[in-house]
């Protein structure tokens, strides 16, 4: 089994990037990022058996 990394990435997986966005971040986030946008990036895993129902799903 390949190692699962911290952010729940795979090591040695390839994946692909469906949409990049920069996000405008709310008060309570400035401080917590130092910045006022941050840089998003959704990823697809094509070998990937589950989809995920969370915050920013497709759903």
């Amino acid at each position: 089994m390949e190692a699962r990394l911290d952010c729940g990435l795979v090591k040695g997986h390839a994946y692909a990037v469906t949409d990049v966005r920069k996000v405008r971040l709310g008060h309570g986030l400035l401080a917590f990022f130092k910045s006022e946008k941050l840089d998003m990036i959704r990823l697809r895993n094509p070998w990937g058996e589950r989809e995920w129902n969370g915050p920013w799903s497709d759903t």
